[in-house]
């Protein structure tokens, strides 16, 4: 995705989630939104996936 865009959609994110109201209704699910810019976001997302996917895959789950 070309990066103007990948700011531009970060930007808009970040804004929302800014918002008292957007993040009183994220709270009851257990959701603290971060302030990630997108190489932060990329890494991340990275760190995740090498967390989770042996426990993914050590659990048997298959997607439908």
């Amino acid at each position: 995705m070309p990066a103007d865009i990948v700011n531009r959609l970060n930007a808009e994110v970040r804004r929302a989630l800014s918002l008292p109201e957007v993040r009183e209704r994220l709270r009851p699910e257990g959701i603290e939104p971060g302030d990630l810019d997108p190489q932060q976001f990329t890494a991340f997302m990275a760190s995740e996936l090498k967390r989770w996917a042996p426990v993914v895959r050590a659990s048997g789950a298959k997607v439908d």
